[in-house]
């Protein structure tokens, strides 16, 4: 049967079934009574001659997120939305990009640790620098006590430098994303328990989304 959008006037075909329903319009998003649309000239549309513009044919109606089995609307809900990633029953939108839940097959965390050359590098100076400075002294070099100290104070200054360096270094996290297609790194943070929401309201969005899809085909769709 044919069904017209009282809000925006689109024409669609639905499964006669769904009669009486209420469903979701995929153009404006609105919901309607599904209503067998009847044309008010009964006349037939006239063949299209060569050069004259195409007739409209009413597409397909859009029922992946629209039926549940027992006829209820299913709308796409939010489930997390914060910092500019929002995922929803339906798509993933992370910081401009959307990925479509149907898509998605797994998501994962991964954290990669930090790279601490230069850190290191700033430690092993200054702890050098000490050591030199240890040895010298105890060969009686012949080197002012206020110049040792000054020299002292500069390699242990480095040394903790470098020590508090690596320990501000933290790994960074990432939202890993997998689909027919491979892996996608979609989203990277230093605050683990932020990557660990957002992977916990993917999985919240596939697992609901497989829901409706065994309810379709449930519903022999």
């Amino acid at each position: 049967m044919l069904v017209k959008c009282p809000h925006c006037g689109r024409i669609d075909k639905a499964p006669d079934e769904y009669a009486g329903r209420v469903i979701i319009c995929p153009g404006c998003r609105k919901q309607l009574t599904a209503k067998t649309y009847v044309e008010r000239s009964p006349a037939p549309a006239p063949q299209p001659s060569e050069g004259s513009p195409a007739t409209f044919k009413a597409r397909p109606l859009n029922l992946e997120h629209t039926m549940s089995r027992s006829g209820r609307s299913i709308t796409e809900e939010t489930i997390y939305s914060d910092r500019g990633v929002s995922v929803t029953t339906a798509r993933i939108m992370i910081r401009g990009t959307t990925y479509a839940v149907r898509n998605i097959t797994s998501v994962e965390m991964i954290s990669v640790p930090p790279i601490r050359r230069g850190p290191v590098a700033l430690m092993v100076v200054g702890i050098l620098g000490l050591l030199i400075l240890g040895t010298m002294l105890s060969e009686d070099a012949p080197v002012r006590v206020q110049d040792m100290l000054i020299l002292a104070v500069v390699c242990a200054v480095t040394a903790g430098a470098g020590g508090w360096w690596a320990y501000m270094l933290k790994s960074d996290y990432y939202v890993v994303l997998s689909s027919a297609s491979g892996e996608i790194r979609a989203l990277t943070s230093k605050d683990p328990k932020y990557i660990e929401r957002i992977i916990a309201a993917i999985n919240e969005a596939i697992v609901r989304h497989v829901s409706v899809i065994s309810d379709r085909r449930q519903d022999g769709f």
